[in-house]
């Protein structure tokens, strides 16, 4: 078993994917915390708007919205979080290839917008930008990522793959050379002087004509911009110090299978998993199966009650004995799928799983308690 800070002293980042409602959020910051309480400077980066980083983290609302701007945010020694919506990293990604002063009014432009909105993985793609950019600040030790629901998983992913495609197809570069060589000028672009201008102008509207002109002109350094850097995203995630973990819970592992099937098809290899909201106790019903305590347990308390028990109700008895079954049963159950996924992915993978907590994790007070009950689970092969 390979110990949990061996995994994160091993990478610099380190990608949380699963599906929606896991508490992938909060695994992401209980990582974050434990990568912090040894030492290593950590950013804790969140591309879904939700608050919940925010939150489990003990940011304050104020502080939140700065983060939305894409500011660390400090949460205690060691631990920062940062939290980045599509539309910020967009905006970011045009400033970075076009020069703050021309992408003030580039970003106006409709041609521009229409890219943006329904160019398939743009919105991805910059958010990796973001996350790159973080990278090669070389601010951080650790920068563990929490990403959207599995299903935008390979969204995220291909986006390198999808902008260099698209930057790079014969149409769009025809026009962009086009326009490269002046308004007016010769080319496609240049049958636009004179009357043919104003007849298309008259057809589309000349504000039309002239957004066109603009995107052409600038948008070929844009455009280059966007495809030396998706090649460098590629090259970044197949780096030995980007590593995947796969956040479950015991009702989602068929979709946890399946994710982890996609990421090998990519390429790409989940090294850990993390199941959360694991009912724990089955009394040892489960072969195969063993527990290792990731932190120091506390010494049990000392009963200082001399008093004789105070006798329950055979009633309030029968009904603590059938929810204690009910409750075994349920673990059982959520023990055996566990064994069924690692038997799945294999047993070289590693487990580790949070017990369903009493309470919600909603601040830094809690995380801590949810990071004191993390537990690494071994499970064996059938011999």
């Amino acid at each position: 078993m390979k110990p949990l800070l061996d995994w994160i002293d091993s990478h610099r980042v380190l990608v949380c994917l699963g599906p929606g409602g896991v508490g992938k959020t909060t695994v992401t910051s209980a990582l974050g915390l434990y990568a912090a309480r040894h030492g290593r400077r950590t950013l804790c980066l969140t591309i879904d708007p939700a608050r919940r980083l925010a939150e489990s983290l003990g940011v304050e609302n104020d502080e939140a919205g700065e983060a939305d701007g894409m500011i660390e945010v400090p949460v205690r020694e060691n631990l920062w979080a940062m939290m980045v919506d599509a539309r910020s990293a967009v905006d970011v990604a045009t400033r970075r290839h076009l020069g703050p002063a021309a992408s003030a009014d580039f970003e106006e432009n409709r041609i521009f917008g229409y890219l943006r909105n329904t160019l398939a993985g743009f919105h991805e793609f910059a958010c990796m930008d973001v996350l790159l950019d973080l990278v090669e600040r070389g601010v951080w030790d650790t920068i563990i990522l929490d990403t959207p629901p599995s299903q935008h998983a390979r969204d995220f992913l291909e986006a390198p793959r999808r902008i260099e495609e698209a930057v790079t197809s014969p149409v769009l570069n025809l026009f962009v050379d086009a326009g490269g060589r002046g308004l007016p000028g010769r080319g496609l672009v240049g049958i636009g002087t004179g009357m043919t201008m104003r007849v298309i102008g008259r057809l589309i509207g000349q504000g039309l004509v002239e957004e066109v002109a603009e995107f052409l002109l600038l948008g070929g350094d844009m455009l280059k911009g966007f495809h030396a850097r998706s090649l460098r995203m590629r090259e970044f995630l197949h780096e030995a110090d980007l590593g995947f973990a796969v956040v479950t819970s015991p009702e989602t592992v068929p979709e946890c299978i399946r994710l982890h099937a996609m990421l090998g098809d990519m390429g790409f290899e989940n090294e850990f998993f993390v199941a959360n909201r694991v009912l724990t106790y089955a009394g040892g019903a489960t072969d195969g199966i063993t527990f290792e305590a990731l932190s120091p347990q506390p010494e049990q308390r000392e009963n200082r009650d001399d008093g004789a028990a105070t006798p329950i109700a055979p009633h309030l008895a029968s009904k603590i004995e059938e929810n204690f079954a009910n409750t075994r049963k349920l673990s059982e159950a959520h023990l055996i799928t566990l064994r069924g996924l690692m038997l799945k992915v294999g047993t070289d993978h590693t487990l580790y799983a949070i017990p369903q907590m009493a309470e919600d994790v909603f601040d830094l007070p809690a995380l801590e308690r949810l990071l004191e009950s993390m537990i690494h689970v071994d499970v064996q092969r059938p011999s």
